[in-house]
């Protein structure tokens, strides 16, 4: 455990509130006021996760979230600085909350630059618009239904749904609602590459 947790790689790198410094075997090691943060977070469309600890003060926290913005972040953050004592707390974590707001609120605006700059680079496929729609699975990743709805596509997977933006050939943008990134799915005659994996049509 304490190889996995010994700093591997040097880097120099700011991520909400946390001042990352070297990377571990999977831990981030992180200067957060004085006080050392090991840390690991992930996101995935749907949600975000938050582990981490102070071993010199021996707390830590997990926080997870159902929606893929960094309000977990915000929230661990809020925790430390009210065990610690820090004044300003809840006024820090309301600035936190604002900015998040902030951002989710301009992804609309976001997501139309962003389908006008594909669709300028999108090429014609011969397929058919029906012809990808389908229930497609993966044992890590679940299923992902995509159907055709008035000439366009539509995808859902798990609890979450999203729109698809043609940008190459069989190539498409996935945009999840209501707060989560593009993702890019290319289909095959009975597949679709998603996140680096292959479902299979079912």
């Amino acid at each position: 455990m304490r190889e996995v947790h010994a700093p591997q790689v040097n880097l120099q790198r700011r991520f909400g509130r946390l001042d990352r410094y070297a990377y571990g075997l999977g831990w981030y090691h992180a200067d957060y006021q004085g006080d050392l943060v090991i840390h690991h977070f992930g996101s995935f469309p749907g949600a975000w996760s938050h582990v981490s600890w102070m071993p010199d003060r021996g707390i830590g926290v997990v926080v997870l979230g159902n929606a893929a913005t960094p309000l977990p972040d915000a929230v661990a953050m809020l925790v430390y600085d009210t065990l610690l004592g820090r004044d300003g707390a809840m006024k820090q974590f309301e600035e936190d909350v604002q900015k998040i707001r902030t951002g989710v609120a301009s992804l609309p605006g976001q997501l139309a630059g962003f389908e006008k700059k594909i669709a300028a680079e999108a090429a014609d496929s011969d397929r058919t618009i029906a012809s990808y729609a389908g229930t497609y699975t993966d044992e890590g990743l679940g299923t992902f239904v995509v159907r055709e709805e008035g000439g366009a596509l539509a995808a859902t997977s798990g609890d979450r749904t999203g729109r698809l933006v043609r940008a190459r050939g069989d190539s498409f943008y996935v945009q999840w609602f209501p707060d989560d990134s593009p993702d890019r799915v290319t289909f095959g005659t009975d597949s679709v590459t998603w996140r680096d994996r292959e479902l299979k049509r079912r």
